[in-house]
């Protein structure tokens, strides 16, 4: 990534995600991996665009129990309950998304703007007057949580246990624990009192929704409140940290944005394509088939890479440089076809909002942690600085120092609980 004038040479190359490029260095437009028990990656831009219209030939479904079927859903590895309506193939997916559809229109998104910005502002406010903060675990990482759980109609004051229990990393991340306890008790908990007094929130909905003529059986709403949290949470956050941790290091894009607001709407695109908080989704071969002259069989994981094709450079120029005002960018950040992000309004404007917040109210904000940054910027770039995964990444925060500001008073009192 170019090195400009207004970029903090201390902090160089902190910002990068090589992910996927790998594979175009090697002309590889599909890819066998061996992770989770093997999968092939299909890399190319076309082809991965292809991949998401061919709902026939490659399957979302998730049999239960895991290890039953081949079919293990989108997730891998997969987890213990079925992401819904993710997790479906059409017509019954069609079904779902339907019901669900008026909760993330862009209707109701507009209406959630003003709350997303109060969750915002009452993280900042709690770090401001310091002049100091880790901006992912005390922001990035609670705005997405407060929202979603506000939205689904659960205790905002349990966003830290159930942030953290999604961002842990591992494949026993799904495994029954103290915090997965707490949701589910939770949904159970609000279940019996939106039957009881029906409000304004998801779980209300579906309480009274129906899909094909029925209502929704307890597991059904179950497993739609569990996808809920997981795409409101992470990949939110992920969009999140990388952004601002793009504008920690380039100073003279950052202050564009300050200068005009107007510009971060595609800014949010540009960082959607380069960070691709969802690195890729899994589909299962309902048959024999051919890509990119790849011979794929029958039940074989297909892992359709979202983060690989969107830095492909048939598809866009200077693919592996974030550029805040690219236009066009046909990005796949939340897919295609059918299976198209339900939330992806939602998310763009939670991203936008936590950008805006932190532009706004710590604009000079700068990193200020011990990241091993590099002394010899003529050195040859380090592999692992190039390769840093999410993992790396969410472990690490975003540790940044600022000029103290003054607090806004945004609903001090929504206290944090801890598990005992």
């Amino acid at each position: 990534m170019a090195t400009e004038l207004g970029t903090d040479q201390k902090y160089l190359y902190f910002e990068v995600d090589d992910g996927y490029s790998y594979v175009h260095r090697r002309g590889e437009r599909v890819t066998h991996l061996d992770y989770a028990g093997g999968m092939w990656l299909i890399a190319g831009f076309e082809e991965v665009g292809e991949a998401l219209m061919a709902d026939e030939a490659l399957s979302s479904v998730h049999d239960l129990p895991n290890g039953s079927t081949p079919y293990t859903g989108v997730m891998m590895p997969p987890t213990p309950i079925r992401a819904v309506p993710i997790e479906l193939d059409p017509p019954v997916y069609k079904a779902f998304r339907a019901m669900l559809s008026s909760r993330f229109s862009p209707v109701a998104v507009r209406r959630l703007r003003p709350r997303v910005a109060q969750f915002a502002d009452w993280c900042l406010d709690r770090h401001i007057e310091t002049g100091a903060m880790d901006l992912f675990n005390d922001y990035i990482k609670l705005v997405p949580a407060m929202v979603t759980l506000d939205f689904i109609g659960l205790p905002v004051r349990h966003a830290r246990i159930v942030a953290d229990a999604v961002h842990r990393r591992g494949v026993d991340r799904f495994d029954l624990n103290p915090a997965w306890s707490l949701l589910f008790e939770d949904i159970y908990q609000a279940l019996k009192e939106r039957r009881r007094a029906p409000t304004d929130d998801l779980v209300s909905h579906l309480v009274e929704a129906r899909v094909d003529g029925r209502p929704l059986t307890d597991a059904e709403i179950f497993e739609i409140c569990f996808t809920v949290v997981i795409g409101g949470m992470s990949t939110t956050a992920k969009l999140g940290l990388g952004s601002l941790s793009y504008l920690g290091v380039h100073h003279d894009d950052r202050r564009r944005l300050i200068e005009d607001p107007s510009l971060v709407a595609g800014a949010v695109e540009e960082f959607l394509r380069y960070y691709s908080p969802v690195a890729f989704l899994a589909r299962t071969a309902t048959r024999d088939m051919c890509v990119a002259g790849q011979r794929i069989a029958e039940g074989d994981r297909v892992g359709l890479g979202f983060a690989a094709a969107n830095r492909d450079d048939r598809a866009f120029e200077c693919p592996n440089e974030v550029r805040i005002d690219r236009s066009p960018n046909r990005h796949l950040a939340f897919g295609q076809g059918v299976h198209f992000c339900i939330g992806s309004g939602l998310g763009r404007t939670e991203g936008a909002v936590m950008i805006e917040r932190v532009l706004e109210r710590i604009p000079d904000y700068r990193l200020s942690g011990d990241y091993q940054a590099l002394d010899d910027l003529n050195a040859e770039i380090p592999v692992k600085a190039r390769r840093t995964g999410w993992g790396k990444r969410l472990e690490r925060g975003l540790h940044v120092k600022f000029e103290p500001g003054e607090k806004v008073g945004a609903d001090a009192s929504l206290p944090f609980s801890e598990l005992d």
